[in-house]
């Protein structure tokens, strides 16, 4: 019995993972991170913030938008710890967030940056 296809099988195998993993991969050589927490700031807040009002807590789930040169924006949502992370190709942004911010993001690097979120 031949074991030819077997190996066939395996090599084809092995190039398909590698050809997913560099695909997959290439985004992090392109791409910049911006990263950061969306901080709450003025407004009514629970009873267990002080004075019941924000002064800089992290806002679970509060959404906002990265918006390019070119008018497109993305999407971006904390997490339920206030902690937001995305990937950016690229390129100069506005951060739509509170007092709007002007970035530029480029390769293979990353950028530290809060929200600070008014609440009204």
């Amino acid at each position: 019995m031949s074991m030819r296809p077997t190996v066939v099988k395996a090599t084809f195998l092995a190039v398909l993972v590698m050809c997913c993993l560099l695909v997959s991969g290439c985004s992090s050589f392109t791409h910049g991170v911006v990263t950061g927490f969306v901080r709450g700031y003025g407004g009514i807040a629970s009873s267990t913030h002080a004075g019941g009002v924000y002064t800089g807590q992290p806002i679970p789930s509060q959404f906002f938008d990265f918006e390019d040169e070119n008018g497109n924006r993305t999407t971006v949502t904390a997490d339920a710890d206030g902690h937001y992370s995305v990937s950016l190709p690229p390129g100069k942004y506005t951060m739509l967030c509170g007092p709007w911010k002007h970035i530029e993001v480029e390769a293979r690097t990353t950028i530290n940056l809060d929200c600070d979120f008014q609440m009204l």
